[in-house]
């Protein structure tokens, strides 16, 4: 039991920090730029379900009219752990994906999260993290969407389940 205490601020912190495996980054997002316009709704502190002392969240803010800030901050006050960085929606069919946008010293690109759960006016969203090692190696738009909708339908190469809930809505510009 203490290890997966452990495991899972570490998992956490490893999804939205940025230290995971660099191989489930892609060089394109879903969509040539953000399209869709943002929720307001989303805007505000929301807080990790599997986060055991709920010490860490994510601040969701406006950064234009189509592109959400996305700041993790670690409860535990570990500065190393504050990491901004933007994010826009992208929908494939029924299906409504996140594009994280990622600048490190090691790589540039897009971590793709499917949505299942997104209810922004109750305050509850879900996120699985893409976790195909092809991710990295596609060059083209058409190819990544046809690789997440393959991956989708057969419901692989998917990560860790992670629920978020709502706490306040003070949103940040």
């Amino acid at each position: 039991m203490r290890k997966r205490i452990f495991l899972v601020p570490l998992l956490v912190a490893t999804v939205f920090c940025f230290s995971f495996d660099y191989r489930y980054i892609c060089n394109l997002g879903l969509d040539d730029g953000p399209k869709v316009k943002i929720d307001s709704h989303m805007l505000g502190r929301w807080k990790i379900t599997e986060d055991p002392d709920n010490g860490s969240y994510l601040m969701i803010g406006q950064f234009d009219l189509c592109q959400y800030k996305v700041t993790y901050v670690n409860g535990r006050g570990a500065a190393d752990l504050l990491v901004e960085n933007t994010a826009y929606f992208s929908k494939m069919s029924d299906t409504r994906w996140l594009n994280l946008a990622m600048i490190t010293k090691y790589s540039r690109g897009y971590v793709l999260f499917q949505v299942p759960e997104l209810d922004s006016t109750g305050g509850k969203m879900t996120l699985t993290q893409v976790t195909d090692t092809a991710l990295g190696s596609i060059d083209s738009r058409q190819a990544l969407r046809v690789l997440v909708t393959n991956n989708l339908a057969t419901n692989t190469n998917f990560g860790t389940v992670i629920h978020l809930y709502k706490v306040d809505s003070s949103a940040q510009k």
